[in-house]
């Protein structure tokens, strides 16, 4: 079961402050009760404000699919998945796409991509042709971890090199590698924002954390 949250809350706290994250909180309430334009109107503000927020961006990919603006869907998702690979909702959309323009190249290469990351999962929507019936089955925020990887997979550096822009080296950056429990990519990004002189006492705690969940 979704959680449940007061619009009129959200919606007072977004007002208050663009910058806050909680947008993408209220872009999934709005898009939960089918309100498209304004599910739109605030990604596009929340993500202007946090451009460093994967998690914005993959949620206007999917407007930007629930729109039939496939093009751009596809150069947000190409956009996320160059700065981060293993983000499964998004390699999961791509597939859908490529499955609905019937483009085998590019399909096989996410799918291929989709197995070297999340193995245990491969299987998932490969064989179903209906992107649009099954979009529902993405609505989890990469904010939370899948069940069906295993925690040991998951502790698994990709095979692919992990890199990551100093720009992309944020806090939130971090949260969402922790929620999808990559936990060796995180201190990696950790380590560079130390380097940066960034929170010192944050990121001790987010250290912390981490090796309490390894």
């Amino acid at each position: 079961m979704k959680n449940k949250f007061d619009i009129k809350i959200l919606e007072n706290i977004f007002s208050e402050n663009f910058d806050s994250p909680i947008y993408s909180i209220l872009v999934e309430e709005y898009l939960n009760a089918g309100d498209l334009d304004r599910a739109s109107t605030v990604c596009n503000i929340g993500v202007e404000n946090n451009p460093d927020d994967l998690a914005g961006k993959y949620l206007m990919a999917k407007i930007h699919f629930f729109q039939n603006n496939i093009s751009e869907s596809k150069k947000i998702l190409n956009e996320i998945l160059e700065q981060f690979p293993i983000h499964l909702n998004a390699r999961k959309l791509m597939i859908k796409i490529l499955k609905e323009d019937k483009n085998e190249v590019d399909l096989s290469y996410h799918i291929q991509k989709l197995q070297k990351y999340h193995p245990n999962i491969s299987h998932v929507d490969i064989k179903d042709n209906n992107a649009k019936a099954d979009i529902d089955n993405l609505d989890k925020s990469t904010h939370h971890s899948s069940s069906s990887i295993d925690d040991e997979q998951n502790l698994k550096r990709p095979k692919e090199a992990f890199t990551v822009s100093k720009n992309m080296a944020t806090f939130t950056f971090v949260d969402i590698l922790i929620a999808q429990k990559h936990f060796s990519e995180a201190l990696e990004i950790l380590d560079i924002l130390e380097k940066e002189g960034k929170q010192k006492k944050k990121i001790k705690e987010k250290r912390d954390y981490i090796k309490n969940r390894i």
